[in-house]
């Protein structure tokens, strides 16, 4: 190979080299790029947002010793949890950008690492905090408005002193004398209604202390912790026994839904004269659960003792 060729295989690898670096074929891709830009930005803003929520929360301890007392220790530990995971994300941000300024394509795959560990990082620390800062708040709002909370604890104990499940749940208690099969799980739910009702007494009775000294305004000795949990279980239990009724109510009507289904299909077979089994109709019933967990089609147990 002679000079003039070398020269020439000189001249196209360094036009090569010249057009890789103008090209930006060596760079980091810039869809990337944006990538690390946008979560830098997302970072900054969490770490503003995460201050706020840190400063109320902080502030409202200060303020109110006496109403966070059983919360102030699990609450700076958490705090200093997700303080954690903010410091964790802003170091791993530090290292991306030196990354990102280097500029190397070959470090593609580490800067996209590390942008998928910050996003992992950083959301966890801010969430923390700001279910911190909402329960807080609540409990400020709670003793705020103590009449008020007083007066939603007495409706909801009367809501559930009122409540029958027995009249409640009518629809229940017939389908256990039409379905004996199904009884034992009817039962097992309708057991369940009643405890949630002896339950919210006993919770009423206990907090009768706490809602003697809320009604007389000595807030230097109301205990507020077990008071506001208190009105939390009153307001759940009310809910989920309203709730419990209902859907207990509508298990035990789908056995009907599905035996007047049963019946239509059988009709229809008789009118049409047809012998053969239709594929669409036992789609509507077969293998279909009822409260129990077991396949529906059996007939009611009144319907057997008429036929």
């Amino acid at each position: 190979m002679n000079r003039k060729l070398l020269g020439i295989f000189a001249l196209v690898i360094l036009a090569l080299m010249a057009l890789v670096v103008t090209a930006g074929l060596d760079n980091l891709p810039r869809t990337l790029k944006n990538s690390v830009a946008a979560v830098e930005t997302r970072v900054a803003t969490d770490r503003t947002i995460f201050d706020q929520d840190r400063a109320a929360v902080e502030r409202a301890l200060r303020e109110e010793p006496a109403l966070f007392r059983t919360r102030a220790a699990s609450w700076q530990s958490r705090i200093e949890q997700a303080q954690a995971k903010i410091s964790n994300a802003e170091a791993e941000l530090a290292a991306l950008r030196k990354m990102t300024q280097a500029n190397r394509r070959e470090d593609t795959r580490a800067v996209e690492q590390g942008v998928a560990r910050i996003e992992s990082m950083r959301s966890g620390g801010v969430q923390e905090l700001k279910g911190i800062r909402a329960e807080a708040e609540r409990w400020l709002g709670y003793k705020s408005n103590l009449p008020a909370q007083l007066d939603t604890m007495a409706a909801d104990h009367e809501a559930l002193r009122a409540f029958d499940p027995e009249s409640a749940t009518a629809t229940a208690r017939k389908a256990m004398l039409d379905w004996p099969t199904k009884r034992p799980d009817l039962e097992q739910r309708l057991s369940a209604l009643a405890q949630m009702k002896a339950r919210a007494e006993q919770v009423w009775e206990a907090s009768s202390a706490a809602r003697a000294e809320a009604a007389s305004r000595k807030s230097e000795s109301i205990d507020y912790p077990a008071l506001f949990a208190s009105a939390d279980q009153l307001k759940q239990l009310a809910r989920q026994s309203r709730e419990g009724a209902e859907a207990l109510n509508q298990l035990a009507g789908q056995l009907y839904v599905n035996w007047d289904k049963l019946l239509l299909e059988v009709e229809d077979k008789k009118t049409e004269g047809s012998r053969r089994s239709n594929p669409i109709s036992r789609r509507h019933t077969a293998g279909r659960p009822d409260v129990s967990g077991r396949e529906l089609g059996a007939r009611p147990a009144r319907q057997r003792r008429a036929s």
